[in-house]
């Protein structure tokens, strides 16, 4: 089974509709975010009654469910695990012709809502997630 087959096996959970649009953003290859939990259960949070989300991965610029660029999304949120997953991210935000710091986004940019395992540990002296990424 291919990467995208990989991905697809796991069901759209919504059907399309939606007053919100956000692109879920997985920053390494497809098959990763395929085989990630923490992943495939914000994915189906996010698809709840007035939201619609599409996922897409590093090597997958454009949403696997519509085939849409990041930028036409209201909402462009990223699972970030890593340090790496860092400059993966800013670059398909870059890819995506959307500004990397948030002073320079506004209409008809998408809000940039990046999170990580870490943003919860700051205290304890972890990466904190969103801070890097502007």
């Amino acid at each position: 089974m291919g990467e995208r087959q990989a991905l697809r096996s796991l069901e759209p959970v919504g059907a399309g509709r939606g007053e919100v649009t956000c692109a879920l953003v997985f920053p390494n290859r497809l098959a990763l975010a395929a085989a990630n939990l923490g992943f495939q259960t914000l994915y189906a949070f996010l698809n709840r009654e007035g939201w619609v989300c599409h996922r897409a991965a590093a090597d997958r610029p454009r949403t696997l469910e519509a085939g849409r660029d990041l930028a036409a999304y209201e909402v462009v949120a990223a699972s970030l695990s890593f340090e790496g997953d860092y400059p993966a991210f800013l670059g398909l935000l870059r890819g995506a012709g959307i500004p990397l710091r948030s002073r320079d986004r506004g209409s008809p940019h998408p809000l940039v809502s990046p999170g990580s395992p870490w943003s919860r540990r700051r205290r304890l002296g972890f990466t904190s997630g969103p801070h890097p990424c502007g």
